[in-house]
């Protein structure tokens, strides 16, 4: 009889119910917050929360013993993101929290989940204010930074004998720094910033901006604006004649900002974490993806949000708990072979590190498919995408 009770007890516990008890109720919790503004309307801010509910549904495949609950909102505001955050965890018992669309909601939101022990997923540009005192050990830098983006892309073009750059930039927090990680990779590798101009958000007109910038015959022209004002400004400058001058590359560019409009965006420089067209998984997530957004294919957002939901829940039945300090331990582990980034490497500091695809917009007459807009120019391996230090000093840890 003893010997059919252990047989029984190790069968019980070899369950994936048992087996994972950790995980209260084999259920976790995920939170999700987007930017529904007008200016990046365009967009679609359900397209990342698209993007999260397929890598839960990839995770659910493989894993049917847990059950994954999402709570979502894409009317993020800085001013109720925080308290949003707060009654998630203490009613509904949130286990994460994917992005939020305001960077000045997002240190708040990481404090307080580090308080929570529990994990804060950065992937929109937020992650600007992630570093030395404000670096978190729960929260997981996911997205590619605006330093990494730039610097790649100044690499290149330094490299195609680009010295001379003239910036176009919005006048907006987001923006100016986005410029500044430019500025700095240009001057360090020797190059010189002829001149720089800040249009305010919502310009109608930039012609009076491309004239000036052409007038310092640059060899870059380089674009620190994003939506609707990226859209308008490479209007004018196709049909102006300054795109057939100096190179134009965009310092801050989704798929969906130039899909439709190759005619006026062909030509434009930019630098990308994840492109449709790069290989057969991201093919496959593409055409998924835009089935489910009926034609809008996924931006870069999007596909880092994906990546970024199933790493973490991965993790978080690697080591069977929903605490924050072990999944960054499993995390940082080893490298995770990432469907649509490619290798990642999350280092001391919460950053992920992958590699970053300089690529240039397609001649209309190029694109044969959908989400077919560019063309590779060249790859930037992660350990020259993603500089700075790797140990930036995080608190200690959760404090309860």
């Amino acid at each position: 009889m003893r010997f059919h009770t252990h047989a029984v007890l190790l069968i019980i516990l070899l369950l994936p119910g048992i087996a994972r008890a950790e995980i209260p109720e084999n259920k976790i919790k995920l939170g999700f917050l987007d930017d529904a503004s007008a200016l990046y309307e365009h967009r679609t801010p359900r397209s990342a929360e698209v993007a999260m509910e397929m890598a839960i549904e990839d995770f659910g495949a493989r894993h049917a013993y847990l059950d994954v609950e999402s709570h979502k909102d894409n009317t993020a505001r800085p001013d109720n993101e925080p308290g949003m955050v707060r009654d998630w965890l203490d009613k509904e018992h949130i286990d994460a929290v994917i992005d939020v669309a305001a960077s000045a909601a997002a240190l708040p939101i990481s404090d307080m989940l580090r308080q929570h022990n529990r994990i804060f997923v950065v992937v929109n540009l937020v992650g600007l204010g992630f570093s030395g005192s404000h670096c978190s050990p729960t929260t997981l830098r996911w997205g590619a930074s605006p330093a990494a983006l730039s610097s790649s892309l100044v690499s290149v073009l330094h490299q195609d004998g680009a010295r001379r750059w003239f910036f176009i930039s919005a006048d907006q927090p987001l923006d100016q720094a986005v410029e500044r990680t430019a500025r700095a990779a240009i001057t360090g590798l020797g190059g010189e910033v002829v001149g720089s101009i800040n249009p305010p958000l919502g310009t109608g007109d930039f012609s009076h901006d491309l004239m000036q910038a052409m007038s310092q015959k640059p060899d870059v022209v380089a674009i620190g604006e994003t939506g609707k004002d990226l859209q308008t400004l490479l209007r004018q400058a196709m049909r102006s004649g300054v795109a057939s001058g100096p190179k134009m590359a965009g310092l801050y560019v989704q798929q969906q900002d130039v899909a439709g409009m190759l005619r006026d965006a062909q030509g434009l420089y930019l630098a990308t974490p994840f492109y449709a067209n790069r290989n057969d998984a991201s093919r496959d997530f593409a055409r998924r993806f835009t089935h489910r957004m009926v034609a809008a294919g996924p931006t870069e957002i999007d596909a880092e949000v994906y990546s970024a939901t199933l790493a973490l829940l991965n993790a978080m039945d690697a080591v069977r708990s929903v605490d924050g300090d072990k999944i960054m331990s499993a995390l940082r582990k080893a490298a995770i072979p990432d469907p649509l980034l490619g290798t990642v490497t999350v280092r001391a500091d919460g950053v992920a590190a992958h590699s970053i695809y300089v690529v240039r917009v397609k001649r209309p007459d190029q694109s044969l498919k959908p989400n077919d807009d560019y063309e590779p120019v060249s790859t930037v391996a992660a350990a020259q995408a993603f500089t700075g230090p790797g140990q930036p000093g995080c608190p200690a840890g959760p404090s309860r």
